[in-house]
């Protein structure tokens, strides 16, 4: 229902507007609308906020079929904000003719200026309309958006040695799967390390053996090392080098 706006004429007691009854009973609907939605079995969900993530109508553009998919092009004023719509989200496509490019899809691929989904449509464009996405889908984290003026859903994505565990809906679990340096596959050092004043063991004796093994882990960034640049054990400048005694 749209807000009952109660007439209240042209000047006060001239007969022009509503009427007593009338006016209570525009009030009463007013209120029994909002006890409704705030109070008395009636709810708001989250998506028909003005500052969800999926209200933003984006404008078709275009629209190509291949008997199996459709791709969708549409305007992005913001293509440098990222995707508007990711692989797996649910959108709404109306307002095109021919019809059958409407309806409720699944998104299969997506760039910052369209979108493909399941459609067997081949049909040439004649009028645009426009793509709007769900607010939300499964386990996504809704935060502001990147410029701070609305609410946006974002995917967890696990980086390099950390799951992300979203079976429970009161939870999140984030966990490391890198158990120190033993578990990293390629450890590097952001600055020197301080023994503090206790032993490293177990190395072994420089050798070039010891410098390819090096430079095969660490190929694919462009680091390398030499045998120059390897650590002399005890072991080894003993068994390489002459102890000479200086007379007076």
């Amino acid at each position: 229902m749209t807000q009952q706006i109660i007439d209240i004429g042209i000047q006060g007691n001239d007969g022009t507007g509503d009427s007593i009854r009338e006016s209570f009973n525009k009030v009463n609907s007013n209120f029994n609308e909002l006890y409704a939605v705030f109070g008395l079995g009636g709810s708001i969900s989250f998506g028909k906020l003005a500052d969800a993530p999926g209200n933003t109508a984006y404008t078709v553009t275009g629209a190509v079929g291949n008997s199996a998919t459709v791709t969708v092009n549409f305007n992005n004023p913001n293509p440098g904000l990222g995707l508007p719509f990711t692989i797996g989200q649910t959108i709404t496509v109306k307002g095109m003719v021919p019809n059958g490019y409407n309806g409720i899809y699944t998104v299969t691929s997506a760039t910052t200026g369209s979108v493909t989904y399941a459609n067997t449509t081949t049909a040439t464009v004649t009028s645009v309309g426009t793509i709007t996405g769900a607010s939300y889908n499964t386990n996504q984290v809704i935060m502001g958006n990147t410029t701070g003026t609305g609410l946006s859903a974002r995917n967890l994505v696990a980086g390099n040695g950390i799951t992300i565990d979203t079976a429970s809906n009161a939870e999140v679990i984030i966990t490391s799967t890198s158990q120190g340096l033993i578990g990293d596959p390629q450890p590097s050092m952001g600055a020197p390390i301080n023994a503090n004043l206790l032993t490293i063991g177990r190395l072994s004796d420089p050798s070039i053996n010891l410098v390819n093994a090096f430079n095969a882990v660490y190929a694919n960034q462009g680091i390398t090392t030499t045998l120059g640049q390897l650590a002399v054990t005890v072991n080894y400048a003993n068994n390489n080098y002459n102890v000479w005694s200086v007379g007076t």
